[in-house]
């Protein structure tokens, strides 16, 4: 429950659907803004999308 009290007081939701990097890096700076890992967030970003782990016909 945390996670989404978070996500909705910093407005993760507003930077965060458009299919871009510069989206997955400017959620990253708000949740986690000195992390060493943004390329690493891209590529789990990536491997997530392209293996449509999320798509509701994979549920």
């Amino acid at each position: 429950m945390s996670a989404v009290y978070y996500w909705r007081q910093n407005n993760c939701f507003v930077n965060a659907n458009a299919d871009t990097r510069a989206s997955v890096d400017s959620v990253t700076r708000i949740i986690n803004r000195y992390t060493d890992s943004y390329q690493a967030r891209w590529n789990q970003y990536e491997r997530i999308r392209d293996d449509r782990i999320f798509d509701e016909d994979w549920l």
